[in-house]
């Protein structure tokens, strides 16, 4: 053994330099001091480590009184670890530590006193370790690190200056909570995600990467400022909640989500500005909520989906800038809820136009049908059978009632459909109930309006345990059931987010045999490509066509089904032509645009108006896509020898105003192509051919979307539930049927309305949340719309406030308000601001 020890002993301290070079003992030390005349090991307050390897946990009993612990590149201590609380509640002011690679669990916690620590060499800290080290000024995490620990920091309240070197792939939540004077924070461009690490740094100046060069200055001209760094991919929940200085916050190309409450509370925060081109797909709950001083601030368009109150009690915010192209499909509960803003949309430049010559051939005008002729009028009368029909519901997304030749379309987009209306019934006045996605969907799935199960706006799965289920009444019936495509019932705003990812069994609506299908389809694919899930949560992945891709999912399952014993019921969901989302366009296959220019201009859409007459080609390639594919199954059905013996219905869920009708969004709501009460958005074609529907000819009967699960039980040889609203199609023909339908509108505005041959009449209940609030009989609606319909087919005069029509409004808010009842909403009280009298039957 050999060792020097070497002691400075000074008035009320001693200062202690040792050097060894083997194992050093606490019996070393000892001996050492006896020799050098120290008596009292709580005298030393200072203690080098120069050389050999020493036992760091009993030094730190030796010496309770350390203010210094320095230890040199050629000492080490055992295991090259510093022991979980080790210097816990310790004395120590400065620590610097060599070839340390380890520190344990709290093993610098509460050392109050601690002002400067470095470990130039350490890989792993432990949970706590320097918790409560409230004097602690500057922290460096070396580029050895690579995890950082959760609480690590956690109350370090002088802490100012902190620097991460390594590569980093997450910052913990909570991180920083407590840090109440931080100012510099250096970060690595390996980092990826933020996830609530910043919350309460109440005088956080500058968050950014590391300066590349010495001398950079260390601060951004803007100061109180925060430059999210381009490495970021999301920006975590809680992230700057009580930043009380922050003031600028620069948001880079790369940032995808922004978290809840992320900013929220920041009571000087001036400017958020989003990076171009952005990524940014999802703004969370409460967001930018009681920033006070925001006034303005452009959302980037690729914004997809947000959750509500995003600006909530920002009580100076006056305008949201979005882009004209801006998709309001995900908004939720109104992105400016709670405020006093409004929402002002940037118009983007025009494309130029492309003079070149075109590569596809103008799309043919549809040829004219002749009348059924005896012979086919005997060929399309189904024989009569003890088996019972196949099911066949073929449903698109938002397509207008005027896309087929059926029903006046000129261009020859629907040959295969039209055909299907000439051997079966086309009913020419079928409407929606609800004109928005989810909440239609829940309406066929459930039998009820989409109130009474809560689902009346997009993000509203299904209830638990939901009773008479679509799926589940077919089983009764003895059906072998078959579910592919889009489903649009199993994700929320909070915690179930099934948009991508596969849709758990309990939340398919008793869909649990055949399953292939993807909650939004829209977020798992596009035009061409995207995948959808199996029964078995397995990717189905596809690279062509959109339609012709599930359609070949169908294909496959009658291709391959052999129960001879059972039938089944195949409900085949496709997107088209709804807009794709994440692109703000219609994507027609390819050369659409062409193909279909020369189209003739519905008489409900107005030049100028909406975007139309941009998209119209594209939407109506997608609806000769959904016909081609169509005609694949009937030859499927046929190849295989049961076309007679399946019923086919074709349908939507609902149509399409091209934004022409955005006048009727209220505070907090918003809309793009459907929520709305006008004809563009409630009228869809509805055809079926079965045992039921045939004879080539057109029914004037009013039906709706509620009517199509009891269609399909009827069909199926069941009885539908009582607790079921809508009633068999199948008895359109009887004297008795009452041609009156009842819909909600949500999400733009919280609207009921009821539709006759001859009439439409709309109220409103104001000062609601279109995306929170249903709607009850607690409420006090008023009219919105009346309209004329047999007159004014387009919805151009308003009459709701003619006086002339003021009986006539008196007997449709007595039907509107029997509907209601009839809907499970109670008794609706309707004022009349004119007369101030209220109907409440």
């Amino acid at each position: 053994m050999f060792f020097i020890l070497s002691a400075l002993v000074l008035a009320d301290s001693i200062k202690v330099s040792f050097n060894g070079n083997a194992p050093i003992t606490t019996d070393d030390f000892a001996a050492a001091f006896s020799i050098s005349g120290i008596s009292d090991n709580q005298q030393v307050t200072s203690l080098a480590l120069k050389r050999g390897v020493f036992d760091i946990s009993e030094i730190s009993k030796m010496f309770p009184n350390l203010n210094e612990l320095v230890m040199s590149k050629k000492a080490t201590v055992i295991n090259n670890r510093i022991p979980e609380r080790c210097f816990y509640n310790s004395k120590l002011q400065k620590v610097h530590l060599e070839n340390v690679q380890t520190i344990g669990k709290e093993a610098f916690a509460h050392s109050s006193h601690l002002v400067d620590f470095s470990a130039p060499g350490v890989i792993d800290i432990g949970l706590k370790s320097f918790v409560d080290c409230i004097s602690l000024k500057s922290f460096v995490f070396p580029p050895s690190v690579t995890e950082l620990p959760k609480l690590v920091l956690h109350g370090c309240s002088s802490l100012v200056n902190l620097t991460i070197e390594g590569a980093v792939h997450e910052i913990p939540e909570f991180f920083f909570t407590g840090m109440l004077n931080v100012r510099f924070v250096y970060i690595p461009f390996t980092a990826r995600d933020f996830i609530s690490p910043f919350s309460n740094l109440v005088n956080v100046t500058l968050i950014r990467p590391k300066p590349a060069k010495e001398g950079e200055p260390p601060i951004c001209p803007a100061r109180q400022a925060f430059e999210v760094p381009r490495f970021a991919n999301n920006l975590g929940d809680y992230i700057f909640t009580g930043c009380q200085n922050l003031q600028h916050v620069l948001i880079s190309e790369n940032i995808q989500t922004i978290g809840v409450s992320a900013f929220a509370n920041t009571p000087s925060l001036l400017n958020v500005t989003f990076a171009e081109p952005s990524k940014l797909f999802r703004i969370n709950d409460y967001a930018f909520s009681n920033c006070s001083r925001l006034e303005y601030i452009t959302l980037p368009e690729t914004l997809r989906s947000n959750g509500k109150y995003i600006f909530a009690h920002s009580n100076n915010l006056k305008v949201v800038f979005v882009h004209s192209q801006f998709d309001f499909e995900w908004f939720s509960e109104g992105i400016i809820a709670l405020t006093q803003g409004q929402i002002v949309e940037l118009k983007d430049p025009v494309p130029e136009a492309d003079n070149k010559k075109p590569r596809f051939t103008p799309w043919p005008k549809r040829p004219q049908m002749k009348p059924l002729t005896e012979e086919e009028r005997k060929r399309y009368t189904p024989k009569k059978s003890n088996k019972k029909e196949n099911i066949v519901f073929f449903f698109s997304d938002q397509q207008r009632w005027d896309t087929i030749g059926a029903n006046g379309q000129k261009l020859d987009i629907s040959p295969y459909l039209d055909q299907l209306a000439r051997e079966g019934v086309n009913f020419r006045n079928c409407f929606t109930n609800q004109p928005v996605c989810g909440p239609v969907r829940a309406v066929i799935q459930t039998g009820l309006y989409a109130t009474a199960t809560g689902c009346f706006k997009n993000a509203a799965p299904l209830p638990d345990n939901q009773p008479n289920l679509l799926a589940d009444e077919l089983k009764k019936c003895g059906y072998n059931i078959a579910y592919i495509g889009k489903w649009h019932l199993a994700s929320d705003q909070d915690q179930q987010h099934y948009e991508s990812i596969p849709v758990p069994l309990k939340y398919r609506g008793g869909w649990d045999q055949y399953w292939v299908a993807a909650d939004v389809l829209e977020f798992t694919s596009h035009g061409y490509g995207g995948y959808l899930f199996d029964q078995d949560n397995n990717k189905r992945e596809f690279t062509g066509y959109r339609v012709d891709c599930v359609t070949d999912f169908a294909l496959e399952y009658i291709r391959n089904y052999d129960d001879s014993e059972k039938p089944f019921a195949l409900f085949l969901s496709h997107i088209e032509p709804h807009h794709q989302n994440d692109h703000f366009s219609y994507e027609g296959p390819e050369g659409s645009k062409e193909k279909f220019r020369d189209f003739e201009q519905p008489a409900d859409l107005t030049k100028g108006k909406g975007d139309w007459e941009t998209w119209m080609p594209d939407y109506l390639g997608c609806c000769n896509a959904l016909d081609k594919n169509l005609g694949r199954l009937i030859e499927e059905l046929k190849e295989k020898g049961i076309y007679d013996d399946t019923l086919i219905i074709y349908t939507s869920d609902h149509g399409c105003h091209f934004k022409s009708h955005t006048e009727d969004i209220e505070p907090g709501g918003s809309d793009d192509y459907k929520r709305s009460s006008y004809e563009s958005a409630l009228h869809i074609p509805f055809v079926a051919k079965g045992r039921d529907f045939y004879g080539g000819h057109d029914s004037d009967k009013i039906i709706s979307s509620i009517d199509f699960p009891p269609t399909l039980i009827r069909a199926a040889g069941g009885t539908p539930p009582a607790e079921w609203r809508g009633r068999p199609i199948q008895d359109y023909n009887n004297p008795d049927w009452e041609n009156v339908m009842y819909s909600q509108v949500s999400e733009s505005y919280v609207g009921r309305l009821v539709r006759t041959h001859k009439w439409k009449y709309v109220i409103h209940a104001e000062g609601l949340r279109p995306f929170g609030d249903p709607g009850t009989d607690k409420d006090t609606w008023t009219d919105k719309h009346l309209f004329d319909l047999e007159h004014d087919p387009t919805e151009k005069n308003d009459l709701k406030d003619d006086p002339d029509y003021y009986e006539i409004k008196q007997q449709l808010r007595e039907l509107l308000i029997e509907k209601a009842k009839w809907a499970g909403e109670g008794t609706l009280k309707i004022v009349d601001k004119t007369t101030k009298t209220t109907n409440d039957l």
